[in-house]
């Protein structure tokens, strides 16, 4: 599914409405984790069931590292999209949660649990939102090798609202982190 990390101008023409680029993280750490991450992709690509109002225009490949915040448990690949979508920012988040709740994860109140799957909404175009139940970019991003690897991988150039800067640059000074999240 990897393709260029741009959105091609000639999708976006004549839908004011569309908004790109839109980047969303995936990982697993329970299960079949290559075929979780595959079923999310294939119904993020699907929305919430409104035909075409989510777009996958590229995503990076899998890569495998250690819970981050709870070492007692499985390793976890990871992944990112880069979407188109017609969805507004509450809208998205609400059709991450049902595709979670698609495929088993159960929210726990433990926070950093083991899960199926989650999916969290990176970067909103360059916006900046901070709301209940929803900051964009995400706050943990900039410590995350699992996010920031795939990311770069996929829009490298891609500048950060908050920071002012790359997301190559961001990866970077992660520094020795960096090499906690490793391409499979």
């Amino acid at each position: 599914m990897k393709e260029e990390g741009r959105i091609d101008s000639a999708f976006l023409e004549g839908s004011a409405s569309w908004h790109a680029p839109v980047f969303i993280s995936l990982g697993s750490n329970i299960g079949d984790r290559v075929k979780n991450l595959n079923q999310a992709c294939a119904l993020l690509a699907k929305g919430d069931g409104v035909s075409g109002d989510i777009v996958i225009k590229s995503s990076s490949s899998m890569y495998r590292s250690s819970a981050m915040y709870d070492k007692n448990q499985p390793y976890f690949l990871n992944m990112v999209c880069c979407c188109a979508t017609i969805l507004e920012p509450l809208s998205l988040l609400s059709t991450l949660q049902d595709i979670e709740r698609a495929l088993g994860r159960n929210h726990s109140p433990e926070r950093f649990a083991a899960r199926i799957i989650d999916l969290d909404i990176i970067y909103y175009e360059a916006h900046i939102i901070a709301q209940r139940g929803l900051c964009i970019p995400h706050p943990r991003l900039y410590e995350r090798a699992f996010v920031l690897n795939p990311l770069a991988e996929i829009a490298d150039s891609f500048c950060d609202p908050r920071r002012d800067c790359s997301v190559k640059v961001l990866q970077q000074e992660l520094g020795i982190q960096m090499h906690a999240a490793v391409k499979i």
